[in-house]
């Protein structure tokens, strides 16, 4: 693995982004703990470069993934996809950019459409984030959450309580890794206070 991260290194030094990421991916695969943190640098040299290479990074699925990872990992550590790369420097304009990257690079997104959903809902895009849910697969509980939430904010309460019931039980339904385990406990959360707000509506 060392000889993987020395060669990743030279990679990076050559803003040969795509092969360091590739190589840091196996590394880490291998178990190298260090591979880690040269992930995330990798990640922030991609995400300051020009927008062609965004566009680029954007058709690599390996890339695609951990940028969006990373991303994430700023704006929510319940979500399952950004347990590994969380820091805590922000990257609002990043993730604006690198939306925008996704779209506008052409290439398809065959996986993971609820994650730019989540993102574009972090910046308050609820239409853009509506477009990528649409896109998503709808019986993922993550998709599922991310439903009602948007239901909650045009105000159907009744599909809002229906979908974060379906969430919950999805996330109930699984081996829940800690990540899985802590958006079980904040879907929860969300769901007793609409079923009170329920109540309340009912009693007055």
């Amino acid at each position: 693995s060392s000889d993987l991260g020395l060669e990743a290194r030279t990679k990076l030094s050559q803003q040969r982004f795509l092969e360091a990421l590739e190589l840091y991916g196996l590394q880490a695969r291998s178990g190298d703990p260090s591979a880690g943190p040269s992930l995330r640098i990798v990640v922030r040299e991609i995400l300051q470069a020009p927008e062609p290479v965004l566009r680029q990074a954007a058709c690599n699925p390996l890339a695609r993934r951990a940028i969006t990872a990373y991303i994430l990992g700023q704006n929510s550590t319940v979500l399952e996809w950004t347990s590994r790369w969380n820091d805590n420097a922000a990257m609002d304009d990043s993730g604006v950019r690198w939306l925008q990257a996704v779209e506008d690079s052409g290439c398809p997104v065959l996986e993971g459409a609820e994650r730019f959903a989540w993102l574009a809902y972090h910046h308050g895009d609820l239409e853009r984030a509506t477009r990528w849910l649409n896109r998503a697969a709808p019986g993922l509980p993550y998709s599922r959450w991310l439903r009602a939430k948007l239901a909650l904010r045009s105000g159907n309460m009744e599909l809002a309580r229906t979908a974060m019931s379906q969430a919950l039980a999805g996330f109930s339904s699984v081996d829940r890794s800690p990540a899985q385990a802590k958006a079980c406990r904040t879907v929860a959360g969300e769901l007793a206070a609409l079923q009170v707000q329920r109540s309340e509506e009912h009693m007055s």
